[in-house]
């Protein structure tokens, strides 16, 4: 073992040059905490071993001492890189952490952090020891070459099975020659055979991709949805960054005759280089002949969930009719949007409670605790973490989806700069829905997730059953309202932080009705009906515009009025005129 070993150690050059970089290499790569956590840092060290005639002997020999010393000093090392990431050298860590592939260092974690901040002057101190060691060890290897005593022993039997089994076919030149013999520093061929393995092994994964990622990927879609999931084919270009399903189909773990998403084609262009800065960029997601509440053709199956979804049901007509009855539960789903978009700012932490604030008199308590359940090399620097892994949609384009909330309208959707975390990536979500008949638009800007001011929605829907639609909003009237149809239009501002802020104008406009007025029934072709939400989400108040609904009513009664009051004038007209005729022709 130890002949084998001194053989490795010298087969690979004992340069200056070869000393120093296989030193560093080794403590490098010793003083990793965490190898999972840190696979872009490992290849590179890895991939510079390969390139690098590094002696095996001296790179396990340095990787064994800086692995010793990590581990001996492991809550110090971990207290290094909290103070280091906390103190001016974080800012310097957040903006690295950020760069394709040394989003994958590790940079994030405390242990790393500070694992490297004492590898630097680790290596250079056991780089130094350990090249003068050997440079002295060279000099005196060519002395004993001159020696007759040493060449004796070099030509006899035992002599040269030694210096061969220690020292390989470099022996046979003699001690000092092997010590001394000039080595390449690079290995061109291994080089070129390590580039081939990666090519080989990237065009493997791509094919993979392509063939084999559906039944990897099918059995955690139906673990994260709760059901089951039906794909035709799915497969990912890795050179273009194309996801591509078709005829998918996604049960509704609430019913599992129906489906809560399908699609004949659903194309998905991911950006590669993103990967490489740990985020998720996608540049487009076009869907073809996409549904929501549909039947299924088989029923499907629940599946353990790996995640609870949150729920959302988009409000039918029926009930857009009945908001005051059922007052309590939109009220509900007001704090239920508000919520949800302060989880998506991010002002609510996910999962529990939020950690203390650094330098508060818990926050060491706290720490401790982290580290009881995750242990020094698991904990991670929170304003690194929380940025990798975002997820931005730049464009999202559905160009028919039938929602059965909205009675199986044909409707088109149009979403951009879709985003996990809005405020960090600088942008406002913008959506954009409607219908082929044009009974259902919306537009939604959301402004404050970025920080550029307030949120702005436009909304309408059409065709509405105007007796219920009226009672909510004005029993008055609703009273006097026989058949027709009401439009919604929406639209306004409003600010979800702190309790909330509604400044919306909302106009119910009544058309091809009956209304009774002063006991009289007139045909009304168009009447509005101005509302003004206003308030917070916690409590919304809701005024209707007297002033306006009098003077359209007055406008209204006059008309009917003039139309009594004309045709009794021609009654009477057509009554005289009668009699006199019929006096002419006697």
């Amino acid at each position: 073992m130890l002949m084998s070993s001194i053989k490795k150690l010298l087969k690979g050059g004992l340069s200056p040059a070869h000393v120093w970089i296989t030193v560093v290499l080794g403590i490098l790569l010793g003083m990793i905490p965490d190898y999972n956590a840190s696979l872009g840092w490992v290849f590179v060290l890895l991939l510079c071993s390969s390139l690098v005639r590094v002696n095996a002997g001296l790179l396990a020999l340095s990787f064994i001492l800086a692995k010793t010393v990590l581990l001996l000093c492991l809550p110090w090392v971990f207290k290094l890189g909290h103070v280091a990431l906390y103190g001016a050298l974080g800012d310097v860590f957040i903006n690295l952490s950020q760069y394709p592939l040394l989003a994958w260092f590790g940079l994030e974690r405390y242990a790393m952090v500070g694992g490297l901040i004492v590898a630097m002057p680790l290596a250079l101190i056991a780089g130094f020891a350990a090249n003068r060691a050997i440079q002295k060890m060279r000099q005196a290897g060519l002395g004993l070459q001159s020696s007759p005593k040493f060449d004796a022993f070099a030509q006899s039997l035992l002599g040269r099975t030694t210096l061969t089994l220690m020292l390989g076919k470099s022996a046979k030149e003699g001690l000092g020659s092997a010590l001394n013999r000039a080595v390449p520093l690079f290995r061109w061929k291994e080089g070129i055979m390590v580039a081939a393995l990666l090519v080989a092994l990237v065009l493997g994964l791509a094919q993979w991709a392509k063939t084999g990622l559906k039944d990897s990927l099918l059995p955690i879609l139906e673990r994260a949805n709760g059901a089951t999931v039906n794909v035709e084919r799915l497969g990912l270009d890795l050179w273009t960054g194309v996801l591509s399903v078709t005829d998918l189909e996604v049960a509704d773990t609430s019913d599992l005759t129906v489906n809560v998403f399908s699609a004949s084609e659903l194309r998905v262009s991911l950006s590669s280089a993103a990967l490489l800065s740990k985020r998720i960029v996608i540049s487009e997601v076009v869907a073809r002949q996409a549904s929501s509440g549909m039947p299924r053709t088989t029923p499907g199956q629940l599946v353990g969930p790996l995640i609870d979804p949150a729920t959302i049901a988009a409000p039918s007509s029926d009930e857009i009719g009945t908001y005051l009855v059922e007052a309590e539960r939109w009220l509900d789903r007001l704090k239920q949007v508000q919520d949800w978009l302060k989880r998506w700012e991010g002002r609510i932490p996910e999962g529990g409670q939020a950690k203390a604030e650094l330098g508060s008199p818990s926050y060491e308590e706290w720490l401790q605790d982290e580290i009881a359940q995750s242990g020094y090399t698991g904990l991670s620097f929170a304003p690194i973490e929380e940025r990798y892994w975002s997820a931005l949609a730049r464009e999202v384009s559905v160009d028919s989806i039938r929602i059965a909330a909205f009675e199986g309208k044909n409707l088109t959707l149009l979403a951009k700069n879709v985003g996990s975390n809005p405020g960090e990536l600088e942008v406002s979500p913008h959506i954009e829905l409607g219908s082929d008949d044009e009974s259902v638009k919306m537009l939604v800007q959301l402004d404050e997730l970025s920080g550029a001011g307030s949120n702005r929605i436009e909304l309408t829907f059409g065709g509405l059953d105007a007796q219920s639609t009226l009672s909510s909003l004005k029993p008055s009237i609703a009273k006097r309202v026989s058949g027709g149809q009401i439009d919604l239009n929406l639209e306004g501002q409003f600010r979800y932080a702190d309790e909330g802020e509604l400044n919306l104008d909302l106009l119910a406009t009544l058309r091809d009705s009956t209304l009774t007025i002063q006991r009289r029934s007139v045909q009304v072709a168009e009447f509005g009906v101005p509302v003004a939400v206003q308030g917070s989400f916690t409590g919304p108040k809701i005024r209707v515009d007297n002033k306006a609904l009098e003077e359209q009513l007055k406008d209204i009664a006059g008309d009917a009025l003039k139309e009594e009051a004309k045709s009794k004038v021609e009654e009477k007209i057509k009554d005289k005129l009668g009699d006199r005729l019929k006096g002419l022709f006697k």
